[in-house]
């Protein structure tokens, strides 16, 4: 079932990322091939790096083989077949470390947060290594896929299904719990439907990731609260539906053509993202958390209100007891 959920998570991030249904439908073998050979190595206790890069040219091949067997079958190839290479790795990126490790930058605790990105930092590396061998022999395009032509109706509610399950089956794969998985799952709808007005509307890529992950961070601070559980649980799989998987292929392929320029484009388009992603997520806790936006636990400020407050509501009960006796 685990592997299954997976499977369906990185479909939906490839519907998020400009595929359709041939696209998708090629990405479940994949996703699910390339999870199993991840999980095989690890319990031979394979060299981790070397099986996330293993698990990633799988997971790769297998998509382009779906892919072309798809466009046998229907007798039209798929003009966005780059929108699904990548996701179809898309499980092995390191949401944890990554987002932890930013947001221990952002709080100044840097003896954690370098070390939790340097960790990621080499996984991102192996997995760039695993899919550019298979990109370049496939003869990956790197230019930007084609809109899609769809009625809105339906579009919209393909990315919206696509945004619950993508944050859902990640949530599952972290081992959430099913009541956070599905309340996880609500709030990455939450806050990817108003990235994608944004993006319809022209907003920046980077601006619209910022805003969305704010409301996602706010919405996982208050469902935490209610659940009980730490925010954090949550807030690593929401940010799936924001990851720029698309840029980062194309950093990837115009760099092995040579293309410096269009590179460094999609290599500063990618950073700037994943800069409003843990800098978004940083705003939402700062606003949430005390503890996270100042730097002692008990601020002075809160000191005074909360004084203020008693002050204000001890003479009221004395004097009502003290009208109440006369």
């Amino acid at each position: 079932m685990l592997t299954v959920l997976v499977a369906v998570a990185c479909a939906s991030v490839t519907l998020l990322s400009g595929g359709w249904w041939h696209e998708a439908l090629a990405v479940l073998p994949a996703g699910a091939l390339g999870f199993v050979v991840r999980n095989r190595l690890g319990r031979w206790e394979i060299n981790h790096l070397a099986t996330v890069l293993v698990s990633a040219a799988v997971a790769c091949l297998t998509y382009v083989g779906a892919a072309n067997a798809i466009a046998l079958v229907t007798g039209e190839p798929s003009s966005r077949l780059a929108a699904g290479f990548i996701c179809a790795a898309i499980f092995l990126i390191p949401g944890f470390p990554l987002v932890t490790g930013g947001l221990d930058v952002a709080r100044i605790d840097l003896g954690v947060g370098i070390p939790r990105l340097g960790y990621a930092a080499a996984v991102i590396l192996a997995i760039t290594v695993g899919v550019w061998v298979v990109a370049v022999p496939a003869g990956i395009s790197p230019d930007p896929v084609p809109s899609l032509v769809a009625p809105p109706a339906l579009l919209w509610t393909a990315w919206v299904l696509a945004s619950f399950f993508a944050v859902y089956g990640w949530a599952s794969m972290f081992n959430t719990p099913l009541p956070m998985a599905l309340t996880a799952g609500l709030i990455g709808v939450l806050g990817n439907v108003p990235r994608l007005l944004m993006l319809e509307g022209g907003v920046p890529v980077h601006v619209a990731t910022f805003t969305a992950c704010v409301v996602m961070g706010l919405a996982c601070a208050v469902a935490g609260r209610l659940l009980g559980m730490e925010k954090i649980v949550m807030t690593v799989p929401t940010v799936l539906v924001a990851i720029p998987g698309s840029s980062a292929l194309r950093t990837l392929l115009y760099f092995d053509q040579r293309d410096v320029v269009s590179a460094m484009e999609n290599g500063v388009s990618t950073m700037l993202v994943l800069i409003g992603m843990v800098a978004g997520l940083a705003c939402a806790r700062m606003l949430t958390d005390p503890e996270w936006a100042f730097t002692r636990p008990d601020p002075p400020w809160g000191r005074d209100l909360a004084s203020l407050s008693v002050r204000r509501l001890l003479p009221r009960r004395g004097r009502s007891e003290a009208g109440g006796g006369r």
